[in-house]
């Protein structure tokens, strides 16, 4: 079933819609009606309030700054993960099956799978503690389109 859907946009330029479409803003709100399917999506900052940041204080830089480090610290502690796992389950199996290796090295497959565990671990540690510092930023933008 359609249903018509109003959109309410109010900033400058030139936006793009979510279907590539091109609309040109001025000052003004633009009011567009849609079809759409399903839900009736209306978005929670109504007219004359902006989703735009609020000034950042002090603590809110360094909380920015504590979930940047968190998010590489993950980034990271994944990277480690895939690379210690595909060197214990691909790698070593292939190479000593092929007698690149001698088959003494397939005793260091449980070393690299306790080193993917531990980057797994520090994966999910760091990824609780992301969720947990990116929260400023519901203080940073009080407003939300969804």
């Amino acid at each position: 079933m359609l249903r018509r859907v109003v959109k309410t946009l109010t900033t400058r330029g030139v936006l793009t819609t979510h279907r590539g479409r091109r609309m040109l803003a001025t000052n003004r709100v633009l009011r567009r009606e849609t079809q759409c399917r399903g839900i009736r999506v209306v978005p929670r900052a109504v007219e004359g309030e902006r989703v735009t940041p609020a000034n950042l204080t002090t603590e809110q830089w360094q909380q920015v700054s504590t979930a940047l480090v968190w998010f590489w610290a993950f980034l990271g502690s994944v990277v480690g993960f895939a690379a210690f796992f595909l060197v214990s389950y691909a790698i070593i199996p292939s190479l000593v099956s092929t007698r690149d290796l001698p088959s003494r090295a397939a005793v260091a497959r449980p070393v690299f799978l306790g080193l993917a565990l531990v980057f797994a671990l520090a994966a999910l540690f760091c990824f609780v503690n992301l969720v947990r510092s990116i929260q400023v930023l519901y203080d940073i933008w009080p407003a939300r389109w969804f």
